[in-house]
């Protein structure tokens, strides 16, 4: 009798056990939208670049040249936000400061959110140095080792943002098992600041006792909307939803790439210069037509990859700007002086020249014609040109000229008539008829 009941229950244990490794496979595999926070971006790159420079005091500048934000080494001299860049430089003279905008951080970030297509087509910017990409929990911390940022992964894109600024600096936030609301309501209000809640407006709600999450989540969006004016309905999503569950698809750019690996890590300029002018050369024969905008290059050294990237100032197609472009990101790149294993050279932005088809053969055919005309009868082939656009009478707004030579015609050498242009007449018949005709001699 055992082991028949062993024998009956054995395959319904095996199949729970299944079932749980199934649904444990699953719940492994599920994606949930994970935000990345670069932020400040050029700061970010530049520590990515040159990471020695980390211990030195930096600051990013806003449009106006006062500090937007500043590392912990700026802040021990003194170095705040809201202080303009002199104030900064006396504070701490060796402080190194970048603007937070700019066309190559703009570039660089283009590029970056193509990086992330690699692990996920589900990828959206909110904004420069912040954005959503739709991960599992152990891409997510992979995510967050491999470039250093702070990583939330949470159900909704809302609520991951908002742990996003909580998140420890190369380990990512999970919120994914429970609903993070209650974690939230108690979270301070500045996290609201990633929403578009401002300081000045924190300050106002300071002065009601408004201080966390919570007791403003508690209040109606009539009342938000009362106090806060538009901001309430750009916080509405974070504090009563709805929340986006799902990320859009990003369409990869059209690029075109190059790529050569090299026999021996190269150091020098004379081993790599050739290189990235024959890369150049194969992407200019590829370009044909089309012209190109951002150059990015890629190193690899090491198992390790590095990039630079450019913005052209307008689209170009000129291979000896390209390589000018090329060579100053790959000193962007900083893996040179490492040697190089690999470089790939990549264009993209690529646009083409628009043409008028039909303009030219148009104006051909006009001047054959024209030619032809003065063959046959010399000094004939005439044209109406505008002389006087506010004039009110059409013999004065008008002009016949000569079209071989482009000069005025004289009047006595403007034999027959012919209806100039027609032009509404000023003075009528009651039965609508143009009391007046104008003519002119061509």
């Amino acid at each position: 009798m055992l082991d028949a009941t062993t024998h009956l229950d054995g395959p319904s244990a095996l199949q729970d056990e299944t079932n749980l490794i199934s649904a444990h496979a699953q719940t492994a595999r599920a994606t949930h939208p994970t935000v990345i926070a670069v932020e400040p971006f050029a700061l970010w790159r530049l520590e990515r670049r040159h990471p020695h420079v980390s211990p030195t005091p930096m600051a990013s500048l806003n449009a106006n040249g006062r500090v937007r934000y500043a590392n912990p080494a700026a802040r021990r001299h003194g170095v705040q936000a809201g202080m303009t860049h002199a104030g900064a430089r006396q504070r701490c003279p060796n402080l190194t400061a970048k603007p937070e905008q700019g066309r190559d951080h703009e570039a660089a970030w283009t590029a970056w959110l193509h990086d992330l297509l690699r692990s996920t087509p589900r990828v959206q910017p909110v904004r420069l140095g912040l954005a959503a990409a739709d991960l599992t929990a152990s891409e997510a911390d992979d995510l967050a080792r491999a470039l250093q940022a702070r990583v939330a992964h949470a159900r909704t894109l809302q609520d991951a943002q908002l742990l996003a600024p909580m998140a420890t600096v190369g380990q990512a936030l999970h919120a994914t098992d429970a609903d993070p609301q209650d974690h939230l309501d108690a979270a301070p209000l500045r996290l609201l600041g990633t929403a578009g809640l401002t300081a000045q407006e924190r300050d106002r709600l300071a002065w009601l006792g408004v201080t966390r999450i919570g007791q403003l989540r508690a209040w109606t969006h009539a009342q938000r909307q009362g106090y806060l004016g538009a901001t309430a309905d750009t916080l509405k999503p974070f504090l009563d939803g709805p929340k986006q569950r799902t990320l859009p698809y990003l369409p990869p750019p059209p690029m075109l790439s190059a790529t050569h690996a090299f026999d021996e890590p190269a150091f020098e300029p004379f081993e790599i210069d050739p290189v990235l002018d024959a890369l150049i050369e194969r992407l200019h024969t590829q370009l044909g037509d089309q012209q190109a905008t951002v150059v990015r290059v890629v190193g690899e050294t090491h198992g390790l990859e590095s990039s630079g990237t450019r913005r052209a100032k307008r689209a170009t197609s000129d291979a000896a700007r390209l390589a000018r472009l090329a060579r100053h990101a790959l000193e962007d790149s900083g893996l040179q002086a490492a040697g190089l294993d690999g470089l790939r050279i990549e264009l993209s932005g690529l646009t083409r020249t628009a043409e008028a088809a039909t303009l030219w053969p148009w104006q051909r055919r006009l001047q054959d014609a024209s030619e032809a005309v003065h063959a046959r009868f010399p000094g004939q082939a005439r044209h109406f040109v505008l002389h006087d656009p506010h004039a009110l009478r059409s013999r004065q707004r008008w002009q016949l000229h000569d079209r071989m030579s482009g000069r005025p015609v004289e009047p006595a050498k403007q034999v027959g008539t012919t209806a100039t242009p027609s032009t509404p007449s000023a003075a009528s018949t009651p039965a609508g008829v143009t009391a007046t005709t104008e003519k002119t001699h061509a």
